[in-house]
């Protein structure tokens, strides 16, 4: 680095500290003397900050993040990078942040098995699919002493459920799940999956996802109780499997009272067999009626809520559940009157 002759030196304690003035800066930042720039832009205190040096401050910014980008960049590079991303100057410029993605997702690429300042940076600024699709792919998982704190916290509920939702990264997510045990996350790929489940036309798709980070046994019941309700029976054999389910389910009240937790917390609720209108879907409707009389009068009271404008839809088959109930026994009287008189008020 150049050698500046300095308007002031101040002398404390035996320590000779030189202050850059702005004329200073100016020189550097001219020169292209980008890192002695940034090492003391601090030096003009906050109240003499105008807009020169704000403007000046962000083009040698610009050009240091650029040449990091270049090159490969050394610790002490990524320190100056990490001290000064918290500059205020920078906080709402998009130049700024966008050029910040660029350098770590090129970082992110390079590096082997320890990536603090990547990892860190996707942990404190942006929670992208760009990132978490080089980051689950990489062929060295990140799994050395240094990283693994990072990448539990990754997986954790505050930022699981955006890998989750994020089709582009999914598998590679449910992949690196089955080899590390990241509990929190996998109660939200749980959620979140079965959602995805209750709500796909084709629920075949979802259905291997289930066994991948759940116990088996624990969904088993859910996921059948889901397909009875949506009327997913396609043949004889799965009609009679859906009916001794439901048998089952009327023996164990634990079990039912665990089934109507689960279901009740998806939305939206399943109930797709209230639109069914040939002889097996009626009577696997009266069957669950029988031997799982809960759920639709439960599923009644979130919709009378929903009405009332208490919450949001549980699902697009509110009307349709009091429409069939008028010819059924799935409801009260007193529920399909009180249907009638929040409907005809509105």
């Amino acid at each position: 680095m150049r050698s500046f002759v300095f308007l002031f030196i101040l002398i404390n304690s035996s320590h000779l500290y030189a202050e850059y003035s702005m004329k200073d800066l100016t020189t550097l930042a001219n020169s292209g003397e980008i890192v002695e720039y940034l090492e003391h832009a601090k030096d003009i205190k906050p109240a003499n900050r105008g807009t020169l040096w704000s403007k000046t401050t962000l083009k040698v910014a610009y050009d240091y993040l650029d040449y990091l980008r270049q090159i490969k960049p050394s610790a002490k590079d990524l320190a100056l990078y990490n001290k000064i991303k918290y500059w205020s100057v920078f906080k709402k410029d998009d130049v700024f942040w966008l050029k910040s993605k660029e350098l770590n997702l090129t970082n992110l690429k390079k590096c082997n098995n320890n990536c603090p300042y990547e990892l860190n940076w996707i942990l404190t600024r942006d929670k992208t699919s760009d990132f978490a699709h080089i980051l689950l792919t990489q062929n060295k998982p990140f799994i050395n002493k240094k990283s693994n704190l990072l990448m539990a916290r990754i997986f954790a509920d505050e930022t699981c459920s955006f890998y989750v939702k994020n089709d582009y990264v999914r598998r590679h997510l449910l992949s690196f799940l089955s080899k590390y045990d990241y509990k929190n996350c996998k109660k939200e790929l749980e959620k979140l999956t079965m959602q995805n489940f209750l709500s796909s036309k084709n629920k075949s798709i979802w259905k291997p996802y289930l066994s991948k980070f759940s116990n088996r046994k624990e969904n088993i019941h859910l996921v059948k109780m889901i397909e009875i309700l949506d009327n997913e029976a396609k043949t004889s054999a799965s009609f009679v499997g859906n009916w001794e389910e439901l048998i089952k389910i009327s023996k164990d009240s634990k079990l039912r009272q665990s089934l109507m937790s689960k279901l009740f917390s998806l939305r939206p609720l399943a109930g797709k067999i209230l639109y069914g209108k040939d002889k097996k879907s009626n009577k696997m409707l009266m069957a669950i009626d029988r031997y799982f009389p809960e759920y639709f009068p439960k599923y009644a009271n979130e919709c009378l809520k929903y009405f009332k404008n208490e919450i949001k839809a549980p699902s697009a088959d509110c009307h349709q559940l009091f429409k069939k109930s008028k010819s059924s026994s799935l409801l009260s009287a007193s529920k399909i009157s009180e249907y009638e008189q929040i409907i005809n008020s509105i």
